[in-house]
């Protein structure tokens, strides 16, 4: 790694789901690392003091990521874009703390398979503009946390239960404090069950 100084975007691949990634050492010697990309398991995540100290960019893909590694996530400094998709973080709950991921702009939370509730602390990701939700089908609701983030201006729900729809479209859409734009790919499916159960649903906001 101390030979790649300047380099600003990488991807690394296992071919094999028996093999695992060591514990990583030197990514904090790539100043100029922005974009950093992990398809495979990953023994144990660096703290947050060895990951590059210019890091933007974060997706993780069949990590099997330990229980504590939000914990460590939340504290990159200058992360703006952190994708969790298939595979990486497979507990059936996950939180994020108060005042964590500070920079944070974009978030994708990608098959979460077994991710039943997920709780956002009060003034956490204080810049999230943007956030998809995609299949994560597990997932019972839109953290109360997330109700209270002003900046998020998109909230993206793909291949959700039109269960977990129905309640975005009623009853957490009015306890959002600043509304998003809310785009789904399951909006067929909900107007269906509005319209059996008789309900009105805030239409004007949802594209």
């Amino acid at each position: 790694m101390e030979r790649l100084q300047d380099l600003q975007s990488l991807s690394l691949l296992l071919m094999s789901e028996l093999e695992m990634f060591p514990t990583l050492t030197g990514l904090c010697q790539c100043e100029h690392l922005q974009k950093l990309c992990f398809y495979g398991k990953i023994e144990k995540l660096p703290d947050p003091q060895e990951f590059p100290p210019n890091l933007i960019k974060l997706s993780l893909y069949n990590s099997h990521l330990q229980r504590d590694a939000i914990t460590k996530l939340e504290k990159l400094p200058n992360l703006e874009m952190l994708v969790l998709g298939d595979g990486s973080y497979n507990w059936r709950d996950m939180i994020f703390s108060s005042e964590s991921f500070p920079k944070l702009e974009i978030l994708r939370l990608h098959l979460l398979k077994e991710l039943e509730e997920w709780n956002v602390e009060e003034r956490a990701m204080p810049k999230l503009k943007h956030l998809v939700i995609n299949r994560c089908e597990k997932l019972k609701k839109i953290p109360d946390g997330l109700k209270m983030v002003t900046t998020l201006k998109e909230l993206e729900i793909v291949g959700m239960p039109v269960e977990f729809e129905y309640r975005l479209r009623t009853k957490d859409f009015l306890e959002f404090k600043h509304t998003p734009s809310i785009k789904s790919t399951t909006d067929m499916l909900a107007i269906g069950l509005a319209s059996h159960q008789n309900v009105g649903w805030p239409e004007a906001q949802f594209s």
